[in-house]
């Protein structure tokens, strides 16, 4: 208890430092719609909020602006800002707690409580509510929720931590391959997935008790889909590389090949008769919630949160993975810097997004490798494995560094490789073959150099 009362404090104490912190997003959305709730009371409930001059929807559902209420029945007591960013940072410990009751099943107490502390202090989780005022937490905390209770055999539970999800942030849905990946293998029934769209509508139910037609708050998610007509909304995916001239048949390949891949993937474990433990759990889920945005056109630099903090719930199963989260950590914060540097220095930074969609694709592309070869073979070497993906992570790193470093002699090469022309990128793709050459018989020779450093000491301690 003692040590949970100072993660708390710490926790509150790293977040402080930014609450007073404001973006465009809460200056334009969020802040109008709190001073609506504290203006006109509950019955803003039942209507529209508002939205910036010459914008037209984005607005949420109804189950954030309950939120939003709450927290304006404590206005004056704290600054707007505070109380807006409050909502994101219980359900921070509200993810952290999930994260500690699942690990908790399988792992000592001490480590589930790392698992804890180290998705509540995540770096992201803490740029996504405490600076940026986003709520992305909420959904991924229910997600958390969700996969706790699969674990515990509670169907119901699972399905309505799922429902209440889906009704917060439609991103939430990137979790639904995973349930059906359980379907598959009988742990869930029709029944149990019947029981998230009531969910849904009673999420629903006290906006339109109060006025807002069923027809809007059914329809919020498909104004959302039409919002923007852009392949990527600077998410570090496959559709950084495609060009937006090519949204209309790209998008729509883009979601059925998505649906298809994941639907596939999720029946994989059935077909292959695969046994279904606590790390091919945790990993399931982290490969689903990193694959769909990774392959769904339109995603936003945030919806990789949930892959973000499941991860840490992985490897606190499996600590040879750590390399993974890192890795997630690392894309999703060069995604926040556009926004970042739109909102400190006035114009965005867009130059390292290529290189967060290059290490994305190698982390996707990993956890997709390490869940079909658990499909296949019951077990696997995962330091075996996870040292293959360092060795991949550090040539492409080594690859950009040598890119930067002939830059800075050269002065023609684009810092960003999106503006690389055909010639540079093979120039790339050249620097990062030889760099995995160099590392690659680096770490041959390092155990005989080691071994030889050794065998001089021990001679001359002996002659001595």
């Amino acid at each position: 208890m003692l040590l949970c009362c100072l993660l708390i404090f710490v926790e509150i104490v790293v977040r402080s430092a930014f609450l007073s912190s404001t973006t465009n997003d809460t200056r334009s959305w969020v802040l109008p719609w709190y001073q609506r709730l504290v203006t006109a009371g509950y019955s803003a409930l039942g209507g529209q909020f508002p939205t910036p001059p010459g914008r037209e929807g984005g607005v949420y559902t109804p189950p954030y602006y309950y939120l939003l209420f709450v927290a304006s029945l404590f206005d004056g007591l704290l600054a707007p800002l505070t109380l807006i960013k409050t909502i994101s940072i219980v359900f921070d410990f509200v993810a952290g707690l999930f994260a500690y009751l699942f690990t908790r099943l399988y792992v000592s107490n001490g480590r589930a409580l790392i698992a804890a502390a180290a998705v509540t202090l995540a770096p992201t989780d803490i740029a996504n509510g405490s600076w940026w005022g986003q709520c992305d937490v909420i959904w991924a905390a229910l997600i958390l929720g969700s996969l706790y209770f699969t674990a515990v055999d509670r169907p119901f539970a699972a399905t309505t931590a799922f429902g209440i999800a889906i009704s917060v942030k439609l991103q939430a849905v990137f979790f639904a391959p995973f349930l059906l990946m359980l379907f598959f293998h009988g742990k869930l029934r029709l029944r149990h997935f019947a029981w998230v769209p009531a969910v849904y509508g009673l999420m629903m139910l006290p906006a339109v008790l109060l006025g807002r037609p069923v027809s809007d708050v059914l329809t919020v998610y498909l104004d959302q889909a039409t919002l923007y007509r852009r392949l990527s909304m600077n998410a570090p995916n496959l559709y950084w590389f495609i060009p937006n001239e090519y949204y209309n048949p790209v998008a729509t390949i883009g979601v059925v090949g998505a649906a298809v891949i994941a639907g596939g993937l999720a029946y994989l474990p059935r077909l292959t008769g695969v046994k279904s433990n606590a790390t091919f759990r945790a990993l399931a889920a982290t490969t689903f919630l990193a694959l769909c945005p990774f392959l769904l056109p339109k995603m936003h630099d945030r919806y990789f949160f949930g892959a973000d903090i499941c991860s840490i719930v992985l490897v606190a199963l499996e600590p040879s993975l750590w390399l993974v989260a890192v890795m997630f950590q690392v894309t999703s914060l060069l995604a926040y810097v556009p926004i970042i540097t739109y909102n400190v220095l006035g114009h965005r930074l867009t130059s390292v997004m290529a290189m967060a969609a290059l290490m994305n694709t190698v982390t996707v592309g990993f956890l997709i490798f390490l869940y079909c070869y658990l499909c296949v073979r019951s077990s696997v070497s995962f330091p075996r494995l996870a040292r293959q993906f360092a060795k991949i992570v550090v040539t492409l790193c080594g690859a950009f560094l040598f890119w930067s470093g002939i830059k800075l002699i050269v002065g023609t090469l684009p810092l960003d490789l999106w503006l690389a022309t055909r010639e540079q990128w093979l120039l790339f793709g050249a620097l990062a073959l030889s760099t995995y050459v160099l590392l690659h018989y680096f770490l041959r020779c390092m155990p005989i150099v080691v071994d030889y450093v050794r065998n001089r000491v021990r001679s001359a301690s002996s002659h001595r």
